[in-house]
């Protein structure tokens, strides 16, 4: 079935209020499974800004940037084929 070419912005806006509005243990629960962590629950949990400046001066967003017990992660979900998603994530 072919997707209308709104589709990913759908599913992509979806999944940023999904990610954005878990809560702090969730959030730990995620990054502890995704990044083979061992965070406790307990640790704090803060949402940094996903707005950023490329070296062109164009302005980015992305999906989730959040700090737990110090340590930085980018989220980043993909709902289109993008040769670049590898790239764009170390940027």
């Amino acid at each position: 079935m072919a997707q209308s070419p709104n589709t990913p912005d759908i599913f992509d806006r979806s999944f940023k209020q999904i990610i954005s509005s878990l809560s702090s243990t969730a959030m730990i629960r995620f990054i502890n499974g995704l990044f083979h962590t061992q965070h406790p629950l307990d640790s704090p949990v803060i949402h940094l800004s996903t707005e950023q400046i490329a070296p062109d001066l164009e302005k980015r967003q992305v999906d989730e940037v959040v700090s737990v017990a110090g340590h930085t992660y980018l989220i980043e979900e993909q709902t289109t084929d993008d040769a670049n998603m590898a790239i764009r994530v170390f940027e």
